[in-house]
């Protein structure tokens, strides 16, 4: 039931929910960077859609290249790409396509946080209750239906540390193969993860007593072995000219750093109905209450078994570490950015999971009462919260496409150069109104407007062709509509160019 839930919730708005910026850079990777030169663009205006169909289609077979274009993204990973790009071979390089990619690790996520509760608290009902938590819960569909990597972190990040638990409690050369080997996947898909292996040398540690024991001895060298299926990459990148991610977020006081993660501590259950405009008062009762259960749930975890609650603060805590502590020293907001959170968020999810689990299975019935109805009001504004997320995503893609709604006209057309930065033309084309017509041109000579369009948008080209286009008779500018990657002009209603 729960898988079928979960792929509802996954699937039915692949197709719907906006591109976000980062899922340009995994298109562009995949396969869309050198089609937009194709001459079917060129000639008469066409919609949004035939434009991406033709960009987006089933790319040829080249790793190499998807190697070189993903060295200009020094801070990305490989293995997320690699397989997009497999899977664009096949079906295409569209958004919707590399996103249900991307669910379908979503969706295998349940089942295996499923294991790792069971193996973790060798309880099969915290083990349903975590996957029902991380099945509703907004943060999950939110990562899970994107074209990035962070689903494939998460789904192997759960493996590797089932596989870990198992390795230590009943060893095996297929257990160990297993961590080593989820654990190379997760480490080539967000670099990150090296602080997990850190994190699960330290349990395997304190799980031996201090003592080189021959399972604690399996476990350094599976993780070195994981550890040098990176190197390759790293390499890689040793000799690589890539662009920098730029600067950090910076917190305008100390007090705004902690609210802010008040608010990320929220996102695993629900949305803050005042997350959007990201409200700096700290009286909202619904950024206090998840917050209080988490602990709640260290604590009773702690209570239960000081192991298992080193294993979810290690892997919860230390992962986030080269994020928050420059960020504690510096004054950065950068651990804030929730993607990166995948590996605290899962902890919470078996800490709570593991909270509700002992509470139902307590011997008094009003406790056992407290739990069911605690857990069901908590399902609940996870569910609640996916509809308020949906409706802010949608928000979000009003606000970047207002200078089309400012523009006011569905006879819209968009005059794109396909040359220069291939990202903004896309980003273009992607944020544009569907019911937008486009119209590719090398030169300005090239370009004629046919009769009917009263607005004109100007993208991909330098000042001086802009000059050129705007000199003719029947353009004139419209300041207000100036956007930072494109000029927007209105026509004539006679509206040839001559």
């Amino acid at each position: 039931m729960l898988l079928i839930a979960g792929g509802i919730a996954e699937f039915t708005n692949l197709n719907t929910l906006p591109f976000w910026g980062d899922e340009f850079v995994t298109v562009k990777v995949v396969g869309a960077e050198n089609q937009w030169q194709d001459s079917r663009l060129k000639g008469s205006p066409m919609s949004r859609q035939q434009v991406l169909d033709i960009v987006c289609r089933a790319p040829a077979f080249d790793l190499p290249a998807v190697t070189a274009r993903l060295l200009h993204y020094p801070q990305q990973s490989p293995l997320f790409y690699f397989l997009a790009h497999a899977w664009a071979t096949v079906y295409s390089a569209s958004f919707g396509s590399i996103r249900f990619l991307s669910a379908l690790f979503g969706l295998a996520q349940i089942p295996a946080i499923y294991l790792l509760g069971l193996e973790l608290f060798k309880s099969r009902r915290t083990g349903l209750i975590a996957a029902a938590l991380l099945t509703f819960s907004p943060y999950h569909l939110l990562w899970a239906d994107v074209a990035r990597p962070y689903s494939l972190w998460a789904f192997a990040l759960i493996l590797s540390s089932y596989f870990l638990l198992r390795s230590l409690n009943k060893g095996g050369m297929w257990n160990w193969s297993a961590y080593a080997c989820f654990t190379a996947i997760a480490l080539n898909t967000q670099v990150l993860n090296v602080c997990a292996v850190f994190a699960f040398v330290i349990f395997g540690f304190i799980e031996s007593r201090g003592r080189l024991s021959p399972r604690f001895k399996t476990l350094i060298v599976a993780s070195v072995l994981s550890l040098a299926a990176l190197v390759p990459w790293l390499l890689a990148k040793l000799g690589a000219t890539g662009t920098n991610p730029g600067d950090t977020w910076w917190a305008a006081s100390t007090s705004s750093f902690a609210l802010s993660w008040l608010h990320q501590l929220c996102v695993p259950f629900l949305i803050p109905g005042h997350w959007s405009t990201l409200a700096r008062s700290i009286h909202a009762p619904d950024i206090y209450v998840p917050v209080l259960l988490e602990g709640i749930a260290l604590a009773y975890v702690w209570w239960r078994s000081r192991k298992n609650a080193a294993f979810l603060v290690l892997v919860g805590l230390l992962n986030i570490a080269p994020l928050l502590v420059p960020d504690l020293l510096f004054g950065g907001r950068r651990s804030i950015t929730n993607r990166y959170l995948a590996p605290l968020v899962l902890a919470i999810f078996l800490g709570v999971a593991e909270l509700f689990a002992g509470a139902l299975g307590a011997k008094r019935n009003w406790l056992r009462g407290c739990g069911f109805v605690f857990l069901s009001v908590l399902l609940a504004a996870e569910i609640g919260s996916c509809f308020n997320f949906r409706w802010l995503v949608h928000e979000m893609r009003f606000l970047r496409s207002r200078e089309t709604e400012v523009a006011g006209a569905k006879d819209l057309l968009y005059i794109v150069k396909p040359v220069g930065p291939k990202l903004s033309v896309f980003e273009t084309v992607c944020d544009a109104a569907p019911e937008s017509e486009f119209l590719f041109a090398d030169e300005p000579s090239q370009v004629t407007i046919p009769d009917g369009y009263k607005t004109v948008v100007l993208s991909g080209w330098d000042l001086q062709e802009i000059a050129d286009l705007t000199a003719r008779d029947h353009l004139k500018v419209a300041p207000a509509l100036m956007h930072k990657r494109t000029k927007v002009f209105t026509v004539e209603p006679t509206g040839t160019l001559k």
